[in-house]
């Protein structure tokens, strides 16, 4: 069972890795998570994960959001600016985050192993929200769908009940001209 696990979270790690992002004219380490879901959807997750840890005022700066001077919870202890940018389209959507301790420092695995490591893990983390998140729209989607079906089955049954009212009517008025013939 655990060489499954570790194999699943094999395959997710392999989206995510440590690259360089052009940003403000000039190329900066960040990092990477590849999603199989709508940008959308990664944007809404992102948002909401970014908002647990208590970043949920970014700012817009080169087409990426940024968090100014700010401890990022669980990720590293010491205050710095924390950018992300989500990039993609209806299937798929890449998450880059960048983290500078500091004007034009830019952290990397070289530079700070440990939030390095942390920053990756919550980019692979990514993954299983994004996956909940979809599960319970497909939830709410079917919810509707199901109420809509109840509702149309009520119509129905309402509409069924009128004709066999309807019906008896008729009949009882057919028996009583039989009657009086």
């Amino acid at each position: 069972m655990a060489l499954i696990a570790a194999g699943s979270q094999c395959v997710m790690a392999q989206d995510v890795k440590e690259t360089t992002v052009s940003f403000m004219k000039a190329d900066h380490a960040a990092f990477s998570g590849s999603y199989n879901y709508p940008k959308s959807m990664v944007e809404k997750v992102l948002a909401d994960r970014l908002a647990a840890t208590g970043l949920d005022h970014g700012k817009s700066t080169s087409g990426f959001k940024r968090y100014s001077e700010t401890i990022w919870t669980g990720i590293t202890d010491t205050k710095g600016d924390i950018y992300t940018k989500v990039s993609g389209s209806k299937k798929n959507a890449v998450v880059y985050v960048l983290i500078s301790k500091g004007y034009d420092n830019f952290i990397s695995s070289t530079t700070d192993s440990g939030t390095a490591a942390k920053t990756k893990d919550f980019l692979v983390g990514l993954e299983k929200d994004i996956s909940a998140y979809q599960q319970q729209l497909i939830l709410e989607e079917r919810q509707k769908e199901l109420a809509k079906q109840e509702k149309k089955e009520q119509d129905l049954q309402k509409k069924l009940d009128k004709q066999s009212l309807e019906l008896q009517k008729a009949q009882s008025a057919l028996d009583a001209t039989k009657s009086k013939s």
